[in-house]
């Protein structure tokens, strides 16, 4: 083989290798977008146990709508088995944003209500799950000249749950129905829960 032609392989294998890392793209994580399922990195997240914060649940003496126990925090799964793990997000979810719900309208919140459309599991790192809740909520408020109905679009919390911690991501935007993680718990989520 001659020199030029060696010299023309190096640089085609150089340039070829080094695409991936100047559009922005790691080996170890591909584009969600792309693949339709993302691939997780064995990267475990950073966070404050200090600045874990979740909406509260109403006290002693407050009379949410509906049934009370629907509006406190589920305890830490006893694994994270596929059923387990997918079974405590949905319940956490819907604490969160019932919680969420009651602490911005009170006593004006006369009924509300949180249907889980479906929980995705996705690859996380090992001793960990990742997941998460595509679902809608409805309320109803009572205003000036009457009740006041709300309706959300679908909305999407993504989680991170291990042995330490529970981290939640949500993307403000609306989304259709994806089939993708929105959003990645490990580098956007914030935390709700350390054990």
């Amino acid at each position: 083989m001659n020199r030029r032609r060696i010299l023309t392989y190096a640089s085609v294998g150089l340039v070829g290798g080094l695409s991936g890392c100047l559009n922005g793209k790691s080996p170890d994580r591909e584009d969600a977008s792309e693949t339709g399922s993302p691939t997780q990195t064995a990267e475990t997240p950073t966070y404050e146990c200090d600045a874990a914060t979740r909406p509260a649940s109403p006290g002693p003496d407050a009379d949410p709508p509906g049934d009370a126990e629907r509006y406190t925090y589920p305890t830490r799964p006893g694994s994270l088995s596929d059923q387990e793990v997918r079974s405590y997000v949905a319940r956490y979810e819907r604490a969160y944003r019932l919680n969420k719900t009651y602490s911005r309208r009170g006593t004006y919140l006369n009924q509300v209500s949180v249907s889980i459309e479906e929980t995705e599991i996705y690859d996380a790192p090992d001793g960990a799950a990742i997941v998460q809740v595509a679902y809608t909520y409805d309320a109803e408020i009572e205003g000036d000249d009457g009740p006041i109905e709300i309706d959300s679009p679908l909305l999407y919390a993504s989680y991170y749950v291990d042995d330490e911690v529970v981290l939640r991501a949500v993307d403000k935007k609306l989304q259709e129905n994806v089939s993708r993680l929105v959003v990645d718990p490990i580098t956007q989520g914030q935390p709700v829960e350390c054990f």
